[in-house]
């Protein structure tokens, strides 16, 4: 799916899970979105765990699998009962963005490794993190070095998109809180 097609896809499965978990009141468009893209991911993960297929494309099985995993995600965040709506933002936020960095850690060191694309769990690393680096390829060449049955390779674009994202999570949980206007205590 192209990046339109996933923010409208993200849009819809957000918002039938606000209506389902009666958070729509409380949730903008944006969150509606983040959601349901959250949701695709971790109802993709919870559907590889049992052997079924993740998101396979607009379709209609497809946003039952996203709206189950942003259900799961709803539920994760529902149980810090004691923050305000602008730290329980900030923690989905920390939690999307620590997810994509484990996922990037992940993908570096099997690529490191020089993992083979023969294993499902390397090829899946590979396909779900492949979107996220896009953005950082040709800032700098690979550096691959042959061993005896497989290549090693230093992905910089990898280390970029690490360090990039974790500023952009930060940058992002620091407008939240100006945006939010509560004050913080010490």
């Amino acid at each position: 799916m192209g990046i339109l097609l996933w923010i409208i896809f993200g849009a819809l499965a957000g918002w039938i899970t606000s209506v389902i978990m009666k958070t729509n009141s409380r949730q903008d468009t944006i969150m509606d979105i983040v959601l349901g893209i959250v949701g695709a991911v971790v109802g993709g993960l919870l559907m590889g765990m049992v052997g079924q297929s993740g998101v396979t494309g607009f379709n209609l099985y497809s946003l039952i699998v996203a709206v189950i995993g942003a259900i799961v995600v709803v539920y994760v965040v529902r149980l810090q009962t004691s923050a305000t709506k602008s730290q329980t933002s900030e923690y989905l936020i920390y939690y999307i963005f620590g997810a994509l960095e484990i996922l990037l850690a992940f993908r570096l060191v099997l690529k490191l490794m020089g993992a083979g694309t023969t294993s499902g769990f390397v090829r899946f690393i590979y396909g779900l993190t492949g979107f996220f680096i896009l953005p950082f390829e040709g800032i700098f060449q690979r550096a691959v070095t042959e061993g005896i049955e497989t290549a090693s390779v230093l992905e910089p674009a990898t280390i970029v998109a690490i360090i990039v994202y974790a500023c952009l999570a930060w940058g992002i949980v620091k407008l939240v809180q100006i945006f939010s206007g509560e004050k913080r205590q010490g």
